[in-house]
């Protein structure tokens, strides 16, 4: 065959092609029944939009992007996953409108603070100041600065003050945070005028005997309900079996119970400062906020789905067993598989279920993975002869905990990277994944001495991996890197290693 490859690009609906690209597929069947050789499959992200993943493919194989010779195929897989809009989105309208998110945080960010010690730097002495008040936690959210609690995120060093957040933790009991904060947060006016509201609503919705006392801002009231979880939801509203009246409102009001889960917030990060496995201080209230009243709103169950979706492409009818079955037959085939953040997960997938005896390995390129450390083990070990060369691009924690999410200017809401935020809240399988797990693409992780796991497989999962990265140079490069042809990346964010030319033109090195 002369002249130059086509781009097939196919899109798919919970692991289906769609029927606009089944033409696509079978002629590129066809070219790789008639001589085609050399293949590149490439899988984006997966915060990314349908709009976006064809703009971005459109980009890579068009000059100037990752220039692959004539003679190679090129396919993009757009698998429709884009969470990243409703992700902003949502969490911008807790911060903006939602009463309880900002009171609460208000008050968790100043106990935090307290229990570190009470310690910021002020200009170059690193003087010893207050802990912070609630009005200088509202002013730093309102400075709309990506890093609005950066001073707290490293303590100074002040003679006589311990160094580590473990030490200065280690007399905190649960008792403490239970009396303390608990307290404040039952005496804090704003959250008191949050859950009279809510419980007017609630008395009012449910007929309640007592709706006449309660005389707040219903509509507000509905507002708030709405946005926890389910099972708070039902904590509050569901009734008693003995006297028939919702619970929240024989306790006291919903207020009680604002309490109760606050203080389980608190405990929760401390318990992670403690073992080394928190976020730093924002990251990891916010975290635990959203774990305890908004996991339904912010996503961990659409992370959830889309790892399901990565795996739904391998069943039986949909397009992965397609485009296997169609590489199975090509003599001599040269195959890079490239995958950008939870399209690590769908090539590990894809090369699982392609191989078999006498498939020829592939080459592996992952641009800032996003799968967890024990499925890419699982795979070492169930499929140890699917990978020819391996190489990933990931950023320094450094970089990783400085890329702001939902983008610049709103690190106030958030301040790490997407990897931080699966592993802190989206990833819940196993004693070590309810918070901080273990992502490939996480120099945490991979690249510098990790924190101490705790379960056992997950402990053998990371040597395994560990090991795996170490058995050959430039197996994992870290940015920023200028270390020649093939080993150069100077990605600042989880999303730009695509946009990147540098790691682009590294990537290209596989395409020879």
């Amino acid at each position: 065959m002369g002249g130059e490859m086509a781009t097939t690009i196919l899109r798919t609906s919970d692991g289906k092609l769609d029927s606009q690209d089944l033409e696509s597929l079978a002629n590129l069947e066809k070219r790789l029944e008639h001589g085609s050789r050399k293949l590149l499959l490439y899988l984006h992200g997966g915060l990314v939009d349908q709009k976006s993943a064809e703009e971005m493919a459109t980009r890579l194989s068009a000059a100037g992007g990752l220039n692959p010779p004539d003679d190679w195929e090129q396919v993009y897989v757009i698998w429709r996953t884009g969470v990243a809009e409703t992700l902003r989105a949502n969490w911008l309208d807790l911060f903006e409108n939602d009463r309880l998110y900002r009171a609460l945080f208000k008050k968790l960010m100043p106990y935090i603070s307290e229990k570190l010690g009470g310690l910021t730097p002020v200009g170059r002495g690193g003087a010893i100041v207050n802990p912070m008040t609630d009005d200088e936690v509202e002013a730093a959210l309102q400075s709309r600065s990506d890093h609005p609690f950066a001073d707290l995120e490293e303590k100074p060093s002040v003679p006589g003050i311990a160094s580590s957040r473990a030490a200065a933790l280690g007399n905190v009991s649960d008792d403490d945070v239970e009396m303390e904060l608990g307290k404040r947060i039952e005496l804090d006016p704003d959250l008191q005028k949050v859950c009279a509201n809510i419980d007017t609503y609630i008395a009012r919705k449910t007929l309640d005997v007592s709706r006449g006392n309660h005389v707040a801002d219903a509509v507000q009231g509905e507002k708030t309900f709405s946005k926890v979880n389910t099972e708070i939801q039902s904590e509050w509203e569901d009734r008693d079996q003995v006297t028939g009246r919702p619970r929240a409102l024989l306790i006291g009001g919903s207020l009680i119970s604002v309490a109760k889960h606050g203080v389980r917030i608190a405990i929760r990060v401390i318990s992670r400062m403690r073992k080394g496995r928190d976020h730093g201080v924002h990251a990891t209230i916010a975290e635990e906020m959203v774990r305890e009243f908004y996991g339904d709103l912010i996503g961990s169950i659409v992370w959830g789905m889309m790892v399901k979706d990565a795996r739904d492409h391998f069943n039986p009818g949909s397009v992965g067993p397609r485009l296997i079955s169609a590489l199975s037959g090509v003599k001599d085939l040269q195959l890079l598989v490239v995958g950008h953040s939870a399209g690590s997960i769908w090539a590990t997938e894809f090369l699982s279920a392609r191989n078999a005896p006498g498939v020829p390995p592939a080459d592996l390129v992952l641009l800032a993975p996003a799968i967890r450390i024990k499925r890419f083990a699982d795979f070492l070990s169930s499929a140890p002869d699917a990978i020819r060369n391996f190489r990933m691009f990931i950023m320094s924690d450094k970089l990783e905990r400085a890329d702001v999410l939902l983008g610049k200017g709103y690190g106030f809401l958030y301040p790490s990277s997407l990897l931080y935020l699966v592993s802190g809240l989206f990833e819940s399988e196993g004693e070590d994944g309810a918070f901080d797990a273990a992502l490939l693409g996480m120099d945490r992780f991979v690249g510098q001495e990790p924190p101490k796991l705790s379960d056992q497989k997950e402990i053998a999962a990371l040597e395994k991996v560990r090991a795996f990265l170490n058995a050959e140079p430039n197996r994992v490069i870290l940015s920023e890197s200028n270390a020649g042809a093939g080993l150069n990346c100077l990605s600042h964010a989880h999303g730009a290693f695509d946009d990147d030319p540098k790691t682009l033109a590294s990537v290209a090195t596989y395409l020879g």
